[in-house]
């Protein structure tokens, strides 16, 4: 009887453990081409190896660019259509012998259909400027202040120059009442340094917008003192002619 209990007991073990094997196997999954990894414990879908996809992480599309970060997203985030209208230029805007990476969108100038501006006259301003920082890319229109100065005059806006002084110069309005807005990189950040803007409108036909000691104001300037401004800002300096590339072809 005691012999019997044993060899029952025996199977009873026997039978628990092959039913663990069972349950288990689930957790084991190859590596071929589009498996689906599940859990060891539901058996349900957790992932699905994509080998393609894998190799792009492994070895990013500019591995040894310092923007790889920037170039990857983007191609990565943007359909065939977006990347071929996009275009890059790289310049060193500071003089600090490291290269700004400048990105590109096209825009109708001067408020566009709605100013009777013909889609012929479409022109590319650089929308986006990233530079390195320790060895690494930053967006230098990430600060939600820099970023709302940097979008100033919207649909108005005509224009966006790198000035051979190292100075940004952006423009818009009208061709006749035009308004400047300027940034310069300074210890590696885009820093705001005047808008200038001249008004359609006898009591503020020219009018200045500052930042002093931390208070941001608009203030009344009168018409030689506009163009005193504009002179100190762009000191005489010229328009940089950008190289512009599409960037389906960058790193090529």
């Amino acid at each position: 009887m005691r012999r019997l209990q044993v060899i029952i007991l025996l199977c009873a073990v026997l039978w628990l453990c092959t039913s663990c094997r069972q349950e288990a196997a689930p957790s084991t999954a190859t590596t071929s081409p589009n498996t689906t990894i599940t859990s060891g414990i539901s058996g349900n879908p957790v992932a699905t190896y994509d080998p393609e996809s894998a190799s792009k992480i492994a070895n990013p599309l500019f591995p040894d660019d310092p923007y790889a970060s920037v170039l990857n997203k983007l191609f990565s985030s943007l359909s065939k259509e977006e990347l071929s209208s996009k275009h890059y230029a790289l310049y060193d805007i500071d003089g600090d012998g490291t290269d700004e990476l400048l990105l590109d969108r096209s825009i109708l100038p001067w408020g566009g259909k709605n100013a009777g501006v013909p889609d012929a006259e479409k022109v590319f301003i650089f929308e986006r400027l990233f530079t390195l920082r320790d060895g690494h890319p930053v967006e230098l229109t990430e600060s939600v202040t820099v970023y709302a100065l940097w979008a100033y005059m919207g649909d108005l806006m005509a224009g966006r120059d790198v000035l051979s002084n190292g100075v940004i110069r952006g423009y818009g309005g009208s061709p006749d009442y035009t308004s400047y807005i300027y940034f310069k990189i300074s210890d590696g950040d885009l820093k705001f340094l005047r808008v200038v803007q001249h008004y359609e409108s006898e009591e503020y036909n020219y009018m200045q917008y500052i930042i002093r000691d931390g208070e941001e104001t608009w203030e009344k300037i009168s018409e030689d003192e506009f163009y005193l401004l504009r002179k100190e800002f762009e000191d005489d300096a010229e328009v940089v002619k950008l190289d512009w590339h599409p960037l389906t072809e960058y790193g090529k």
